[in-house]
C-alpha cells in the first residue's frame, strides 16, 4: 500500500476529508485528507498518488492543449502581456513551463517577443506550438533542461502549475536550472485568501487536480526558501480568484515569516460551504426518490463529489453527458459510458437533465438550447 505524502514529512493537522467518485481511467485516488503542516502552515492534499500517476493523468486524460476559449479570455491575455512587459524587455528569453494551450506564448509573439520557449508534458501540445512557429520541448519542471536552455531564461512563467504539483518544493528548486540568477519567476495560483468571500462550491477549488493551496503569504514563504524575493503581486487577477505573483531569483534564502493563516481560512470556508452542499444533497435525494429518469450533465468535480457523498448512484440514471472529448472518448462513470451533448440531442433521451457544474451553468444551458434539447432542466 502506498503511503500518504504526509508520512514522508510528518507533523500535519487534518482540515477536511474529500471524497470523489473518479473514473478508473484517471489512475488517481478517489479520496484524501486536506491537511496543514504544523511546522510552516502550508496546506495541501495528503494523497497517496505518485508523480507518475499525475503524469499519466495529464498526458492521457486531461491535457490542456485544446481548451475552449472562455468569456473574458482576451482580456486575461492582455493582462498577462501587461505583466510580462512590466517585468522584462522584448529581447528577453521567456520560457513558459506547462504552457497548456500555448495561447499566452502566441500572444507574446504577436506583441514582438521573439525569444520565447514552451515546455509541456504533452507531445500533442508541443507539436501544436511548434507548428505555429514557437520553439517548444516535451518535458516538465522535474526534468533536466536541454543543454541550450540551462539557466538561459530571463523570465520563467508557471501559470496554473504549482497547485497541481505533487512535489512543489522539488519543482521550485529545479526552476533555477532553467532561470538565470536575477531572472524573474512569474506564477499564477488560486488565492486561498479569496475563500472568505467566494460563493463557489468546494468542488471548484478542491478536487483531484488541485493539491496545493496557497495564500499570498504562504506563497511568499514557499518561494523565499529557494532564494526568490517577491517583486509584486496582482491579486484578483481574473474572475476565478487567481493571483499572479512575480519573484526575482536571488540565489540565496530570503528571510520571510511563515504563514499559518491557511488552515483557519480553509476551515471557515468548508464549514460555510458544507451548508450549501446540504441543500444539494436534499435536492438529489428528492430526485432519487422520485424515480424519474435522470440525465446527469457534467461529469467533472461536482458530480464526482456528489456521487461519492449522496445516494445519487441509486437514482434512475439513464445517461451521463459531458462536452470534454477525452471523457466522451475514453471513459465511463458508474458503468455508464459518457456521451456528448450532440449525442444526447441525437438520441432524444427522455429524462430530467441535472446539471452538475461548479461554475458556468449558463454555458451549459446555452448549449442545451442551441442543440434543440427540450428536456426539463434542474441545476444542482
Amino acid at each position: 500500500m502506498r503511503q500518504k505524502y504526509s508520512q514522508v514529512w510528518g507533523g500535519v493537522e487534518q482540515i477536511y476529508h474529500l471524497s470523489m467518485n473518479l473514473p478508473k481511467e484517471y489512475h488517481l485516488p478517489a479520496e484524501y485528507d486536506i491537511v496543514s503542516c504544523k511546522n510552516c502552515g502550508f496546506c495541501y492534499a495528503d494523497t497517496t498518488a505518485a508523480v507518475q500517476d499525475y503524469d499519466y493523468y495529464y498526458e492521457n486524460i486531461n491535457f490542456y492543449a485544446s481548451k475552449p476559449e472562455t468569456a473574458g479570455y482576451e482580456k486575461t491575455l492582455n493582462d498577462w502581456i501587461d505583466i510580462i512587459e512590466r517585468t522584462t524587455e522584448k529581447s528577453s528569453c521567456i520560457l513558459d513551463m506547462g504552457f497548456g494551450d500555448g495561447r499566452l506564448l502566441l500572444a507574446l509573439k504577436q506583441k514582438g517577443f521573439d525569444n520565447i520557449v514552451g515546455v509541456d508534458t504533452t507531445a500533442e501540445g508541443v507539436a501544436l506550438l511548434q507548428n505555429k512557429g514557437v520553439n517548444a520541448y516535451v518535458g516538465s519542471i522535474y526534468d533536466e533542461p536541454a543543454e541550450e536552455m540551462k539557466q538561459k531564461a530571463d523570465v520563467l512563467i508557471m501559470s496554473g502549475v504549482f497547485e497541481h504539483l505533487l512535489l512543489p518544493c522539488t519543482a521550485l528548486s529545479n526552476v533555477k536550472k532553467w532561470l538565470k540568477r536575477g531572472g524573474k519567476l512569474v506564477c499564477l495560483v488560486p488565492d486561498m485568501d479569496n475563500l472568505a468571500t467566494t460563493t463557489l462550491p468546494i468542488s471548484y477549488f478542491f478536487h483531484h487536480e488541485h493539491i496545493n493551496y496557497f495564500t499570498r503569504n504562504s506563497l511568499k514563504y514557499f518561494m523565499s526558501r529557494e532564494g526568490y524575493k517577491e517583486c509584486f503581486v496582482v491579486p484578483q487577477f481574473d474572475q476565478y480568484g487567481n493571483m499572479v505573483a512575480v519573484f526575482e531569483y536571488l540565489g540565496e534564502s530570503v528571510d520571510v515569516a511563515k504563514d499559518f493563516s491557511g488552515a483557519d481560512i480553509l476551515r471557515r470556508y468548508f464549514e460555510r460551504e458544507q451548508a450549501s452542499d446540504a441543500r444539494r444533497y436534499r435536492l438529489i435525494e428528492q430526485l432519487v426518490e422520485s424515480r424519474q429518469p435522470l440525465i446527469l450533465y457534467g461529469c467533472g468535480s461536482m458530480l464526482q463529489k456528489m456521487w461519492a457523498e449522496t445516494k445519487l448512484r441509486e437514482g434512475n440514471i439513464v445517461a451521463l453527458v459531458d462536452k470534454n472529448i477525452m471523457k466522451v472518448r475514453n471513459m465511463n462513470m458508474g458503468g455508464f459510458h459518457i456521451i456528448s451533448p450532440e449525442q444526447l440531442a441525437q438520441k432524444h433521451i427522455d429524462g430530467t437533465i441535472c446539471i452538475f457544474c461548479a461554475k458556468g451553468s449558463d454555458s451549459i444551458l446555452h448549449d442545451i438550447s442551441t442543440l434543440g434539447i427540450y428536456n426539463e432542466v434542474v441545476i444542482i
